[in-house]
């Protein structure tokens, strides 16, 4: 068994974790329709009881 045989799903499972670690998330989403539906405010209020 060799690791070039595996390199291919390797390479795939990397890249997808790399994706999905620098994407954001939904609520980083929520806080931004926030921001641009309510206003700064209502986003940063939104923000900081989010956690």
């Amino acid at each position: 068994m060799e690791l070039s045989a595996y390199l291919p799903q390797l390479l795939s499972i990397a890249t997808l974790a790399t994706i999905m670690a620098i994407s954001p998330g939904a609520d980083f989403v929520m806080i931004t329709r926030n921001n641009l539906v309510y206003g700064r405010r209502a986003g940063f209020i939104r923000r900081w009881a989010w956690g």
